[in-house]
């Protein structure tokens, strides 16, 4: 199984949304593809937002998907087609866009 993704960091996007950035996994694994998903921190089930195929390894969730002033758990996943999902990891941040955003 793929390890789960490195060094996941989380920011504010230029053009609003949320910029996910992070490494392959450290233990390398075969990596198809990546599997982001949002989850607001005060209840809820993890809503997947994106599938990338392996090697991007940067998405921006829309703005549209968040609501600002919550607090929302970012989760990226590696998964292997062959041996399915791998590890994930998160990182957690309170959405505050740019006022006009």
């Amino acid at each position: 199984l793929p390890g789960q993704p490195a060094s996941l960091q989380a920011g504010l996007a230029p053009g609003g949304g949320v910029a996910l950035q992070w490494a392959p996994p450290v233990n390398g694994g075969c990596v198809t593809y990546y599997e982001v998903a949002v989850q607001d921190v005060t209840g809820g089930v993890a809503q997947p937002v994106a599938t990338y195929g392996s090697p991007q390894t940067y998405y921006v969730v829309p703005g549209s998907a968040l609501a600002p002033g919550r607090s929302y758990a970012l989760v990226v996943r590696s998964v292997s087609s062959t041996y399915g999902g791998g590890g994930a990891a998160q990182t957690t941040l309170v959405y505050a866009p740019a006022a006009g955003r």
